[in-house]
Order: C-alpha cells, then structure tokens, then sequence
C-alpha cells in the first residue's frame, strides 16, 4: 500500500515526477491548441484557461495535484492565463458512500473562473440530489467504485488502498 505521506521528501519527489508527467503533456497540449486558436483567430494577445479533472484522488490528493498543474502551467507555458484543477472523489464502508469534490483555485479575480467554479458547484449539487431521489437521466453513464490505482515502476508494484469511512454502528473506532 502506497500513502504519500509516509514517503521521504525524494521519495515523495520522485512518486510526484512519475504521476506529474501526463499532467505536463495536457499542458503542452493545450499550450498548443491555444497557440493555433490565437494563430487561426488573429489575436496574438489572446491567452487561454487549462481545466483538469483528477479521478484519481487515492494516489494523487487533490493539494499535491492542484500544486503541479499549477506548476506546470506556468512554468512550461506563457499561453495560458487560468488554470483549473478539479478532483473528484468517493468514500464508502460498503454500506454508507459519500462523493467530494475539491476546486482550484479556491479563490479567484478571474471572472469566468468564478463563474465556472459557481456553475460547477450548483451541477455537482443538483447531480447529488438527483442522485438521492433516483432521479438520475438515464444516459448518464455510472462509475464503479473506486479501486486502489496502481502502476509499476523499476521492479516496484505501488497501490494505496483508499480511505474507508466508518461504519455507522461502529462508535469511537471500535472494530466490527
């Protein structure tokens, strides 16, 4: 089991570079695509916004994810002007799930960052709901729950088995 918070700072230098290196080709992508709509439009004063949706909130939290895009962003592209980290995430017990969601930047002078962190939170409200009451559309595709990721680098398995809320009847951590 792989918790990022016991590793050494290297270590922990080292599990960041592994998990880092497809966020930095999404922001060489954009840069890109931002630079040919600057190019295609005519305005080369024009700069474009990044969003990145983390699913992977066991191996990757969303502090130490939000962090690196941010990184990234600016330190390997002079294109983009805002940068948007979302993460996504599930606890369960088996019996009792509950569904989080972090948004970064938590506070922004960007207008459309606002607006889409204020639209973003009233969708993932009223998904909720409809969830509760059964009320899902019935196109909306439904995600199992969350395994522990993993990946294998230089001889090393590594997985980290995600959190588990207690169960209701288990009362001031005593084991079930």
């Amino acid at each position: 089991m792989l918790d990022p918070s016991v590793l050494t700072k290297d270590e922990l230098r080292t599990y960041l570079d592994i998990l880092g290196g497809p966020l930095q080709r999404h922001v060489e992508k954009a840069s890109k695509q931002v630079k040919a709509t600057r190019k295609l439009l005519g305005r080369p004063a024009l700069r474009g916004g990044f969003i990145l949706l983390n699913s992977g909130f066991a191996s990757y939290p969303h502090e130490l994810f939000a962090e690196q895009v941010e990184r990234y962003a600016t330190k390997d592209s002079s294109q983009l002007e805002a940068v948007v980290s979302i993460t996504v995430w599930m606890e369960t017990n088996g019996f009792e799930s509950y569904v989080f969601h972090r948004f970064s930047p938590h506070d922004s002078e960007i207008p459309e960052v606002e607006a889409l962190r204020n639209a973003f939170n009233e969708r993932f409200r009223q998904m909720m709901t409809d969830l509760m009451r059964g009320q899902l559309q019935p196109e909306l595709e439904r995600a199992d729950p969350r395994r522990p990721v993993g990946f294998h680098v230089e001889g090393v398995d590594f997985n980290w088995q995600p959190p588990r809320i207690p169960l209701p009847w288990a009362r001031d951590g005593e084991k079930v």
